[in-house]
């Protein structure tokens, strides 16, 4: 995974730099050498999106004075304006570019963290460096008493120096950029001699702590090359996958042993900053609803491999002018068509100012695979049975990127079930799920059953606490026309999702499908229902003229949810429970007079023939019992649709 970041921004970073040479290694090693000045800008911060920045020079006429001027930002100022962000929310700045954050009392950077730095610079100015002089004037310049703003046309005497009154009267409620200008004009990236001590000083300040320092005439852990290695390269690079300098993640649990963990040299350190830094939220979607990194491998011929990188390039810019709809969709899809890409790693974790908190890993999925998949969807998408929804939601279509898996497995109920949608528990269940359909593998079906019960049951109690009945065997759609997931839509999405995961070949496929005798069951009774037991018939069966009692009751005005739904018992039901179920539902069909009904009868007498050949209910289990008694009430409506002059009947009955 790691050589997989470092090679995608070493192919990427040559793309950028057009390079022509055919060997992107020996381009990279060769800039280092001789032309660091290229890559210093992919090791800073680039400016941000302000307007203007802010200059402090030193005035040619009196050696007491400090100049503060504003100037246009422009994207030519990217190299001139190299930030480095200190190590600590308290250290000096690395250089005499520093950041003028806004506060509605006091901006800063403190005064405290000034004084650090105008010391540094000292320290820095006395050395025998190279840049020392550039030091030496740059903290001679922001040390003057005097203060001398061009651009309000005002001066200021201070104590503490000009530094510390710009920071002060610069009239900016955000965050802005002030530096240091040399008396020719020139900005600190015009300046060799800055230029190299941000070469030297970035690798030591990123890449290693007070307690994990470099050591020499070692092996660096990605590529091999013997020298000098950085025990803090990953995490400084913006990998936080461990710490390196803490006791315990490391041979003996010995600070001097750190480097052992994994150790990186200083190119390899960059490769891995500049990917972090510059190029992963190119790589970024949303996989089964959870922000993932998807890493592709590229291997093969170079030019076809800078062929794909442009082609990626081209289709970032449609994105980033919103040119594509469905961003993820498109990138899997861009990914799986490519010859250069021979497998892809999904990483889930936390994406900010570095990535963070890794919950998952999904590796070795091969395009042919996603290909695969992208058929299926196409098919799926287009597989017509009365038993799915009539009115799909959006976020449960079949694309590549998985979401359905979210919208189906996520709690309803708003904040109530916000720590249910966030757990753990329910992230791995979907990464495991995500693994087995990205490489055809057989789920855990136990704790897939699990998962959506528990979604079935938080569904069942928002719709006692709702007491919107009609919610059982109707599917939501608002004014507009969108459709909204009910107790009933998601069972019958649970059905299309059930018949995708047969048809990608991680679930099970069904037996021999049981065959109704009844004309108006029939349509039912197919391979995406995947009805092919005699009990599973049965539960279904009865499901129906459970949900017809429901409907009759939510016509009555009945309180469905202190009478017919507590039959349920909070979809805890196994095969066992079903006869008594029967019972009850028969009485009822009776009571309110809906035998009278052809359909109903019909249902019935199947449904009689049924259970007397069937020898025992008892294998069904909690799972299928409830999830076909489910899906039978959820489509109670279709299957015997309530005419308008039996609604008045059934709704008189005493």
């Amino acid at each position: 995974m790691i050589e997989t970041m470092k090679q995608l921004a070493l192919w990427i970073l040559a793309n950028e730099c057009e390079s022509s040479s055919g060997d992107a290694n020996a381009w990279y090693t060769g800039m280092r050498e001789s032309n660091a000045d290229q890559l210093l800008k992919w090791l800073v911060e680039a400016p941000d999106n302000a307007e203007r920045f802010y200059t402090l020079s030193a005035s040619e006429s009196d050696e007491s004075v400090a100049v503060l001027k504003t100037h246009e930002l422009t994207p030519q100022h990217s190299a001139r304006l190299p930030f480095c962000q200190p190590t600590g929310s308290q250290s000096a700045a690395l250089g005499p570019i520093v950041k003028r954050t806004f506060a509605s009392k006091k901006s800063g950077p403190s005064k405290k963290i000034q004084d650090t730095t105008l010391q540094a610079f000292s320290t820095i100015g006395s050395s025998d460096e190279t840049w020392a002089e550039y030091f030496h004037d740059a903290h001679e310049c922001f040390s003057r008493p005097t203060l001398y703003n061009a651009i309000t046309d005002k001066t200021y005497e201070t104590k503490h120096g000009a530094f510390n009154k710009s920071i002060e009267v610069i009239d900016e409620k955000r965050t802005v950029l002030l530096c240091y200008e040399t008396a020719d004009g020139m900005l600190p990236g015009d300046v060799p001699a800055y230029q190299n001590y941000l070469m030297h000083v970035l690798a030591e300040t990123k890449y290693t702590t007070g307690r994990a320092s470099e050591v020499s005439g070692q092996s660096c852990s990605l590529c091999g090359e013997v020298g000098t290695v950085l025990p803090n390269g990953i995490k400084g690079a913006g990998i936080n996958f461990a710490n390196v300098d803490r006791e315990g993640a490391f041979p003996s649990m010995d600070i001097d042993e750190c480097w052992k963990h994994y150790s990186l040299c200083g190119a390899c350190a960059d490769l891995l900053y500049i990917f972090a830094f510059h190029f992963s939220d190119q790589f970024l979607a949303s996989i089964a609803g959870e922000k993932c990194l998807v890493l592709p491998s590229l291997v093969g011929d170079p030019n076809e491999v800078q062929k794909f990188i442009n082609k990626f390039k081209a289709w970032i810019a449609n994105v980033n002018q919103g040119q594509v709809k469905s961003r993820e969709n498109e990138l899997l899809n861009l990914l799986a068509e490519s010859n250069s890409v021979t497998q892809l790693i999904l990483l889930w974790a936390d994406f900010g100012q570095r990535i963070d908190n890794v919950r998952g890993v999904v590796s070795d999925v091969l395009p042919s695979r996603l290909r695969e998949l992208e058929v299926h969807n196409r098919e799926l998408s287009k597989s017509k049975s009365p038993a799915f929804p009539e009115h799909p939601v959006d976020a449960a279509r079949f694309d590549l990127s998985l979401g359905f898996l979210d919208a189906l497995l996520k709690r309803p109920g708003g904040r109530k079930a916000k720590r249910e949608n966030e757990s753990k528990r329910l992230f791995d269940l979907k990464r495991s799920l995500v693994a087995a359909i990205y490489r055809k593998e057989k789920i855990n079906a136990t704790r897939f059953n699990e998962e959506w019960m528990k979604t079935a049951r938080w569904y069942f109690m928002q719709l006692i606490e709702d007491r919107n009945w009609g919610y059982l065997h109707r599917e939501g759609v608002n004014k507009k026309g969108e459709p909204y997931l009910t107790f009933a839509g998601w069972i019958r999405h649970l059905a299309m999702l059930f018949n995708y995961l047969r048809k990608t070949g991680v679930l099970p496929m069904h037996g021999e499908i049981y065959q109704p005798q009844s004309e108006r069951l029939k349509p039912y009774f197919t391979n995406e229902t995947a009805i092919d037991t005699n009990a599973k018939a049965y539960a279904f069966m009865l499901g129906v003229l459970y949900g017809k009692v429901m409907q009759v009751q939510g016509a009555r005005g009945v309180n469905v949810g202190a009478n017919a739904l507590t039959w349920l018992k909070r979809l805890t039901l196994r095969g066992s429970d079903l006869p008594d179920l029967y019972i009850k539902v028969r009485e009822k069909l009776l009571a309110y007079e809906t035998e009278r009904n052809a359909d109903v009868r019909e249902i019935i007498s199947e449904l009689g023939e049924l259970g007397a050949r069937t020898k025992s209910l008892a294998d069904l289990d909690e799972t299928d019992a409830c999830y076909f008694l489910l899906l039978g009430q959820s489509l109670a409506g279709k299957v015997l649709p309530t005419k308008k002059a039996e609604t008045k009947s059934e709704a008189t009955v005493a």
